[in-house]
């Protein structure tokens, strides 16, 4: 590609020409707002269980839901990209992340609501499992080859610092009162929503105006057994898992019995992407090796990393106290 190509003005599937470093702005610092949340509740635990006066593993699902529901969209969000134009796509994404940090900030400190608590965990879910598949997505098709490392950089600085920050900021959040350019920032744990929250409203309103069209749609059908299969089985096998911290291993209703469904209708899942024309999803992907080890090794390590910026600041906390 040349010179001249690389920094020519890029456009829009419309043609029309736009501000990519803008629009990257926007997207990198909202899905790092939304990823921010993966994590950020697990320095709070202890809080949320005398707010809530639940136990430890009510409060858990604080972030175990929210990883179910990231877990089970972002399969379904291949779908929505093809078929929804990403201007619009992205505002539904932050809108969702917005309404579920708002229902989950302004839940009142009530044992009997804290359904109303995971209601807005889940919701917030659903548009992180939109976003952050769909920044890697757009970040691939608006950057010429040659710049594509880079960007792909990006996104990944994004992904893996946003869960590793998480914990630590809602610990200095905790920690007391702090005074910033003359606000207040408290010490609840509402303060750990309210501050994405304002970013994330600015980066909404902009996107309106920045927020481009750079993803072709075309009339994809929905297959409706592949979408049954897909929520059935990542979401049975992600329940398992999720219930391991609770049960055990050993238990078979809430653990073993889960796992088991899961890789079923994942199995039946891949057989029949495999036999579509139009897959739901296309994993024929995962017949490329390098990719196959790549991803399975970068998988590895997001579990390594997810575990214990998840877990190790509430066993700090309850458990050597």
């Amino acid at each position: 590609m040349s010179e001249t190509a690389m920094h020519a003005q890029p456009v829009d599937v419309h043609g029309k020409p736009y501000n990519r470093t803008i629009m990257i702005v926007l997207i990198l610092v909202a899905t790092f707002a939304g990823v921010l949340m993966q994590t950020s509740l697990g320095t709070a635990i202890p809080t949320l269980m005398d707010a809530f006066d639940i136990n430890l593993a009510t409060a858990q699902q604080a972030t175990t839901w929210f990883l179910l529901a990231n877990g089970i969209m972002i399969p379904v969000s291949a779908y929505f990209t093809s078929r929804i134009p990403t201007k619009w796509l992205y505002l539904i994404a932050f809108g969702l992340l917005w309404a579920g940090m708002a229902i989950t900030a302004f839940t009142p400190e009530q044992h009997d609501m804290w359904w109303m608590f995971l209601s807005g965990r889940v919701l917030a879910a659903l548009g992180v499992g939109i976003s952050m598949p769909l920044m890697q997505v757009v970040m691939v098709n608006i950057f010429p080859a040659e710049q594509r490392g880079v960007a792909m950089g990006l996104g990944g600085l994004v992904v893996g610092m946003a869960p590793a920050i998480g914990p630590t900021l809602s610990g200095w959040i905790l920690d007391k009162n702090h005074v910033i350019l003359g606000l207040t920032i408290s010490d609840s744990w509402r303060s750990i929503f309210y501050l994405p929250m304002a970013v994330l409203a600015i980066v909404f309103i902009l996107s309106f105006f920045f927020m481009k069209d750079v993803l072709y749609t075309h009339d994809v059908k929905l297959d409706v057994l592949s979408l049954i299969y897909s929520i059935i089985g990542f979401g049975s096998f992600l329940l398992g898992f999720t219930n391991v911290g609770s049960d055990g291993w050993g238990d078979v209703k809430t653990v073993i019995a889960p796992i088991v469904i899961g890789i079923i209708f994942i199995a039946i899942f891949i057989v029949r992407q495999l036999h579509l024309t139009d897959p739901f999803l296309n994993v024929r992907v995962f017949m490329n090796k390098q990719f196959t080890i790549t991803t399975i090794a970068v998988m590895m390590a997001m579990m390594a990393m997810m575990g214990v910026e998840m877990m190790l600041p509430t066993y700090l906390q309850i458990y050597t106290i």
